[in-house]
């Protein structure tokens, strides 16, 4: 659960956190109903010792999937020009 004053610094932590879980092979979940529910209901700030302006900017579900891809989808060529 990312948890922050500022939503953007927020974001690109939890992106940061999602590439870093993805390069050890872990598989990430963006869970926007938890933070909604974090964000709405009083009891379970208190219980995650969330101060009155924190705010959840999203919560990352993280953990070993049970399926593993031989191969990713086929992507078209970049069109990269080089100045």
């Amino acid at each position: 659960m990312i948890a922050t004053k500022d939503k953007i610094s927020g974001s690109l932590a939890a992106s940061n956190m999602a590439l870093i879980a993805e390069s050890y092979g872990l598989g990430v979940l963006f869970s926007g109903y938890f933070s909604d529910v974090a964000n709405n209901l009083t009891k379970l700030k208190k219980l995650l010792s969330l101060k009155h302006r924190d705010h959840v900017i999203t919560t990352l579900v993280i953990g070993y999937p049970d399926v593993k891809y031989r191969r990713t989808a086929q992507k078209e060529t970049a069109n990269v020009r080089y100045l």
